[in-house]
């Protein structure tokens, strides 16, 4: 028989917008070390929910970007240190996150 009447589609559309300013200082507060802010002192800094805030962080593209700030900030952190690009940063800075976890441990921006 006839095809059915479907609804009209209400809302927003599906694809994702660029991340905007807010975003990239939700990543950067974020990306912070040891004594950072809560999740909820980010969202109510950003004067967005705590909700907005998790919905942001399940975006491919926003944990790209904070995966990539993280990773400035490591180096960066190094750079200043003297460290040597050892097995264990070569390895946190390639991806490596059990190596990540350890290089931030170490320089106390993660307890």
């Amino acid at each position: 028989m006839g095809r059915r009447n479907k609804k009209p589609k209400v809302g927003r559309p599906k694809g994702k917008e660029p991340l905007s300013e807010k975003h990239y200082r939700a990543i950067d507060m974020l990306s912070e070390g040891r004594g950072r802010l809560t999740r909820a002192q980010i969202a109510k800094k950003l004067k967005i929910s705590r909700m907005a805030l998790w919905k942001w962080m399940q975006r491919k593209d926003f944990q790209k970007a904070l995966d990539k700030e993280i990773r400035r900030k490591v180096n960066e952190i190094m750079g200043k240190n003297n460290y040597r690009r050892g097995t264990l940063a070569a390895s946190a800075i390639s991806g490596d996150m059990r190596s990540l976890e350890r290089v931030l441990r170490a320089n106390d921006m993660i307890p």
